[in-house]
């Protein structure tokens, strides 16, 4: 494979040979970062005793800010064995707008510990689902309190640390809100 990603030839299959592939890959600044996957497959068929070129090709463009929006971080305390209720902001403004799934992260797990899905149904009855090893039947989210909160039960001094809330919505950008929770 040279610099550029390409493959001259690759592999025969049955009656068609992988003849190229190329593999791009680019970014832009300009207020925005945007990356640009461009993978193009050309292969030849074989049809009346020759190898005819075929070609196809997949791009994929992804955007986002560049400029980092400050992320509101909320300080909590409590005491072990008390009920503790963290705030994310699930209102929108948009009109027909509304939640479609609400998930907490811990900065120390790289996946969901909890989340509320509210896809098919009303907000009022979300699809609910949170993490057996940290918080399981503990934990609760109010989507009638404003804001939103997560409701822990009898917490522990394990459940010290960081949190991060993601509100994906129907029409309005992705909210992103943190708690950092002390349990004494």
């Amino acid at each position: 494979m040279d610099q550029h990603g390409t493959r001259t030839p690759v592999r025969r299959c049955g009656r068609a040979m992988l003849t190229e592939f190329k593999l791009m890959l680019s970014r832009l600044q300009a207020g925005f970062s945007v990356t640009q996957l461009s993978i193009t497959v050309t292969i030849r068929v074989w049809e009346h005793f020759f190898f005819h070129p075929v070609q196809f090709g997949l791009l994929l463009v992804s955007s986002h800010p560049t400029r980092d929006k400050p992320i509101p971080v909320a300080t909590m305390e409590a005491l072990v064995g008390e009920t503790i209720y963290m705030p994310c902001n699930v209102s929108t403004h948009e009109p027909g707008d509304n939640v479609v799934l609400v998930l907490w992260y811990r900065e120390d797990k790289g996946s969901p510990i909890y989340s509320a899905d509210t896809r098919g149904r009303e907000v009022g009855s979300p699809k609910r689902w949170s993490d057996d090893a940290m918080f399981g039947d503990r934990a609760y989210f109010q989507f009638e309190k404003e804001p939103g909160e997560l409701a822990v039960q009898n917490v522990r001094e394990t459940d010290s640390g960081m949190y991060r809330c993601r509100v994906d919505f129907i029409v309005a950008q992705t909210r992103n809100s943190v708690v950092n929770l002390t349990i004494i």
